[in-house]
């Protein structure tokens, strides 16, 4: 099947796709589909129709779910959904069960609208047979894997082509994972695979939709980033390749920042090596290894500059948000190989837990008995922010003030702190729902005084 093959829609009264949305209609039904650009196309509206059209097709055999993150949003969906549904299916075809939050089309199918904020909300839809899967500002999300274990749900007599469909804008937690599995893998309107499933992502704008004042939506657009130009250029122009409103998008850059891989000095150096580590098993464990420069080197900083040389990171390779699962053990055993490579003591900071192995001793007891002594971070988010950003902005205007790099070998936090986003409500905090652990990891760095490195072994003993 090529992107020549047409499935008409039924264009019911009242119902009449935008040219944009039209072009979405016509991708193959059997292909899963990214709605994705800047705000205003009518991504969610172009959804709708191709849910329209799939129940109008398969009749009884249509079992939809539109999930999206936030209850808000989701009503939103089911007011667009429950209009257009009473104009396709008139006559009281259409039955909406608000308790229930489900409609069911008399001799028809389903759709049905669910919240997506946790794991609990997956665990809710798993084992239910589902012939579409609709996610409205994937981007939004936690995680993305949700999707994945939701998808094992797509089940139907063979006649019926399961797929999966996706609304997201620049500048979401999930920014960075849209971005390179499916922007960056073909162009927009043009097939591509994932995970032997084939894909488009169709690009759009407000200028896509005739029914906009596009002045006027403009300004809105505009007001609504209270000033972060680049988040707005992202959701006027769609593109995924600039900075997007990110909480450090005005001070930290690979160019400035990023020190090679293979470090243009020795490590040894360095004082008060140590640790941080951020700890996770459904979500990443992160642990960043770090010291401070001994002396002022020429294209890197002056003496006290925070040297980031190396991560350890947990997460899964086909996504950066969701963790492997490492017991403490293994984590721990890492640990010690990383700091015997780099002849430094396995101490440090980091967060603690509870109830591991069933018990109730702690994380950092357990470290202990594994050789790895770590002493609880101060945790102060704003002021650990306001030293990153210190630091990094020292680095940027040549202060002379110590500064902040990290190596490339620091994977996780280079594919994730450039596009951390803002707390909506809390603009100098960073948005704690995204994927955060890297950033976690470094604030308890810069929130701990170099001293204090030298006795965590012994305060852990």
């Amino acid at each position: 099947m090529t992107m020549t093959d047409t499935m008409k829609a039924p264009v019911h009264a009242g119902i009449q796709p935008t040219e944009w949305q039209s072009r979405v209609l016509k991708i193959p039904e059997v292909w899963n589909l990214l709605l994705e650009g800047g705000r205003g196309p009518g991504k969610t509206h172009a959804m709708a129709l191709r849910i329209l059209r799939h129940l109008t097709k398969y009749g009884t055999a249509a079992k939809v779910l539109i999930l999206r993150e936030n209850y808000k949003g989701l009503q939103a969906i089911e007011e667009l959904m429950v209009t257009i549904l009473d104009q396709a299916f008139p006559g009281g075809r259409a039955r909406f069960n608000k308790q229930e939050h489900m409609v069911r089309i008399a001799d028809g199918g389903t759709v049905e609208f669910g919240q997506l904020e946790s794991h609990r909300d997956v665990s809710k839809y798993m084992g239910r047979e589902t012939t579409l899967l609709c996610i409205d500002e994937a981007g939004l999300l936690r995680e993305m894997r949700w999707v994945q274990l939701l998808k094992s749900n797509l089940r139907s007599p063979a006649d019926i082509p399961l797929a999966t469909i996706m609304t997201a804008n620049p500048g979401g937690s999930q920014h960075q994972l849209l971005q390179s599995k499916y922007i960056s893998a073909a162009p927009a309107w043009h097939p591509f695979v994932v995970e032997g499933e084939t894909w488009v992502h169709c690009a759009g704008t407000y200028l896509d939709n005739p029914y906009l004042n596009h002045a006027d939506y403009k300004t809105k657009i505009l007001a609504s980033c209270s000033g972060d130009e680049a988040l707005a250029e992202a959701w006027l122009s769609g593109s995924w390749n600039i900075a997007r409103g990110a909480f450090f998008a005005d001070c930290l850059s690979e160019a400035t920042h990023m020190l090679p891989s293979a470090l243009p000095f020795s490590t040894d150096i360095l004082y008060a090596k140590s640790l941080a580590l951020d700890w996770g098993t459904a979500a990443p464990c992160v642990t960043l290894f770090g010291g401070y420069l001994s002396d002022s080197i020429k294209g890197v900083g002056p003496k006290g500059t925070l040297i980031i040389f190396d991560e350890l990171s947990t997460h899964r390779p086909d996504d950066i948000s969701a963790g492997l699962g490492w017991p403490p053990s293994k984590v721990a055993e890492s640990i010690r190989e990383i700091c015997a490579r780099y002849n430094m003591a396995a101490n440090g900071v980091g967060d603690d837990a509870v109830g591991l192995s069933g018990n109730e001793d702690t994380l950092l007891n357990y470290f202990r008995t594994e050789n790895v002594y770590l002493t609880k971070p101060a945790k102060g988010r704003i002021q650990g922010w306001a030293a990153i950003r210190n630091r990094l902005i020292a680095t940027r205007d040549k202060t002379g003030k110590p500064g902040l790099m990290l190596s490339a070998r620091c994977s996780h936090f280079w594919q994730t702190a450039p596009f951390i986003i803002r707390d909506p409500r809390k603009p100098d905090d960073l948005d704690s729902g995204a994927n955060d652990h890297s950033c976690d990891a470094l604030r308890y760095f810069c929130n701990t005084p170099p001293a204090v490195w030298r006795y965590s072994r012994k305060a852990g003993e």
